[in-house]
């Protein structure tokens, strides 16, 4: 039989749980195609997958997507195909349930990355020697804290998971051809390092971050957000990540454009300490100006229609605006802010007890409760 595997092209753990999924298979006497995927061509490449066996590892479901999803599978378990879902982005539990009644394998969990979800999964068909990999693969989606993460990561070399999970990060690029080679070289090796063209691709993204941190960015008097467009080649994930680091905000987005798509890749970090959540943030703001969004709680993306930038810019920083607003000791209930009451702790900032947020959806802008103070 033949196992089509459809896996995230942008990270580790795609990486790792195509490794894992491939290594199975392969150990079942299956032959194994792998297609590395973004969210955008994710339902091209299921619909054009033609494996009696289909896996489809670490690609959330997008709201806009779901019943295109669930429509697929239908048809290709129809034809006869065995479907497994590998994931551990917040999608919704209806859609999972909806696939799970179809007859497929749902293996979903928010605690642990999907390379190690397939790993552990898998276990009694993987080698033992291969366990590092999902050390890999959590400390490229900074989950090694998770409930199997955590025991996996005692029993490795840290000093080693962290340097070849770094260098992979680093490396890794969503057009590049260097995934379809490592996964044969990882069967032979764990130092990933070695294979040709690696410490190549992750020195030069150090060397544009660098640049990049040279830069002078725009930050508003007293906003705790700032954004900026990266020119560099590297994600825009750590174009986010890196304004964190050096600018004093709570929340980064950065954007560029995908010249072929005609669309902007748009991306949200913000700090730990800020209760907010951005999968929501970025679904909800892209889907308004036509694009698609969604991710983690404190790291999500957008595919923004390049002639909706400006629209979609001013409909962040419209929503980010109320949170120069909030201080320890005030309550706020939002849309994009998870578990109901939230207090979030921005010190150093006076607040009016009348003082509100606004909250922009679609076409309608909606007061939300005004912010008051707790106990």
């Amino acid at each position: 039989m033949k196992a089509s595997i459809i896996s995230h092209s942008a990270d580790v753990d795609g990486l790792m749980a195509a490794f894992f999924v491939m290594v199975r298979e392969e150990s079942r006497g299956n032959s194994v195609e792998v297609k590395f995927s973004d969210y955008d061509d994710m339902l091209f490449n299921l619909e054009a997958s033609d494996g009696q066996l289909i896996y489809v590892c670490d690609l959330g479901i997008d709201k806009e997507k779901e019943q295109r999803l669930v429509n697929l599978v239908k048809d290709k378990i129809a034809y006869g195909a065995s479907v497994t879902y590998i994931d551990h982005h917040p999608d919704d539990p209806t859609v999972l349930r909806a696939l799970s009644d179809l007859g497929v394998n749902v293996i979903h969990s928010l605690d642990d990355c999907a390379g190690v979800l397939a790993y552990s999964s898998f276990q009694e068909e993987i080698p033992q020697r291969y366990a590092i990999y999902a050390a890999y693969a959590a400390i490229g989606d900074h989950m090694e804290k998770g409930k199997i993460a955590s025991q996996i990561m005692a029993k490795v070399d840290s000093i080693l998971a962290y340097f070849e999970a770094s260098v992979l990060t680093l490396a890794i690029d969503k057009k590049d051809n260097i995934k379809s080679g490592l996964l044969a070289y990882l069967k032979q090796s764990p130092f990933s390092h070695s294979y040709p063209g690696v410490m190549e691709a992750a020195t030069k993204q150090l060397a544009q971050m660098e640049e990049f941190s040279k830069r002078q960015f725009h930050l508003e008097r007293g906003s705790h957000y700032s954004w900026a467009h990266s020119d560099c080649s590297f994600f825009t994930g750590r174009a986010a990540t890196l304004m964190l680091q050096l600018l004093p905000i709570d929340v980064a987005v950065a954007y560029k454009l995908d010249e072929e798509r005609g669309a902007y890749d748009v991306s949200f970090r913000c700090a730990t300490d800020v209760d907010i959540d951005l999968g929501i943030l970025a679904h909800d703001v892209a889907t308004w100006v036509g694009g698609t969004g969604g991710g983690h709680k404190k790291a999500s993306g957008a595919s923004v229609p390049s002639n909706k930038l400006e629209d979609f810019l001013k409909a962040i920083a419209q929503r980010l605006r109320g949170l120069a607003l909030l201080v320890k000791g005030y309550e706020v209930k939002a849309p994009y802010l998870r578990n109901g009451d939230v207090s979030l702790l921005l010190q150093g900032h006076h607040v009016s007890p009348k003082g509100c947020l606004w909250y922009r959806k679609r076409t309608q802008q909606l007061r939300l409760e005004c912010l008051t103070p707790v106990g």
